[in-house]
């Protein structure tokens, strides 16, 4: 039985859950859903017929599936099939949570008493079998399930990071510089700013806008591919940044089109930079980096989803 930090894991789960993740976080995610699944096997004891679900996180299990599975499909259609495999051949997702389920049909002061569930008089639906009666051997065959999928979302966390680390278009120092840590969404948000601003100034010529438009339109799609351009959508960025400057000085009006077009870039590179873990002794050897809180990291934003 592997030892697992239920609190921890409690806290963690909502990271798993967030739909806004991006590349980068898949491989964390992952071990997260490693450590569920080992949770929901120890909570099974076939010998005594016992569901002992102390955190009541058995009753989650199709969300947390739902959660791995639109992952992994990411960027492995074999795992992900294995994956689904092991689950509808016992209706996992359905029968988890019906384990789940008898925990909170306890009165309070029997679970404050006992904190385990005695489950001989349940029935779960198995597939091309009906129903059947809980017993020692189909506990025994759930939590076997449920290890099989803690050992898969193992070798998924590791194929995540390999297919992470490979053939990505993307400029990294370890340990300073990664803008893979970004908010694709947030930036999204950030694009969209820009190109309305550019729309809705009537002195930026047209030719710029139409240009700049279709430029900011190739990022959004660059945020929306599964392994995202970084080198073009820095690229795309700065040389709005430098062409909205540009028009400004010259003759055009833009002030709030280059001001969105500048908070944009400065959202991606402090995002990207990390202050470097160093000794005591040498920290007032670091430069001083623009935009970032030197105590925590990268400073958050109030808007940043």
């Amino acid at each position: 039985m592997k030892e697992i930090n239920s609190e921890e894991l409690e806290d963690n789960l909502e990271k798993l859950l967030n739909p806004d993740r991006s590349s980068y976080e898949l491989h964390p995610q992952l071990k997260i859903a490693q450590n569920f699944m080992h949770y929901c096997s120890n909570s099974i004891y076939p010998n005594k017929i016992i569901i002992n679900d102390e955190l009541g996180l058995l009753r989650r299990f199709e969300e947390v599936f739902y959660a791995i599975q639109s992952i992994v499909e990411i960027f492995s259609k074999e795992l992900n099939e294995r994956i689904s495999d092991i689950e509808s051949k016992l209706n996992l997702s359905q029968n988890i949570v019906r384990l789940g389920m008898m925990r909170e049909s306890l009165s309070p002061t029997r679970f404050v008493l006992f904190r385990k569930i005695q489950s001989q008089d349940i029935e779960l639906q198995i597939p091309e079998s009906g129903y059947k009666k809980l017993n020692s051997q189909l506990l025994l065959d759930l939590k076997t399930a449920l290890e099989r999928l803690a050992g898969m979302c193992g070798a998924a966390s590791r194929e995540a990071k390999k297919w992470w680390l490979t053939n990505e278009d993307v400029f990294v120092i370890e340990d300073f510089y990664d803008p893979r840590h970004i908010s694709k969404n947030y930036l999204k948000i950030l694009v969209g700013k820009i190109k309305s601003s550019l729309n809705e100034d009537e002195q930026i010529p047209a030719g710029v806008v139409k240009k700049l438009t279709t430029e900011l339109d190739n990022v959004v799609d660059e945020l929306e591919s599964d392994k995202t351009s970084w080198n073009k959508v820095f690229s795309t960025l700065s040389q709005t940044v430098i062409v909205l400057a540009a028009v400004v000085t010259i003759a055009a009006n833009c002030d709030e089109a280059l001001q969105n077009a500048k908070t944009a870039f400065e959202y991606i590179s402090s995002k990207s930079v990390s202050v470097p873990k160093v000794s005591e002794n040498g920290l007032n050897n670091i430069p001083k980096l623009s935009g970032i809180d030197e105590k925590h990291g990268n400073k958050p934003s109030d808007q940043e989803e």
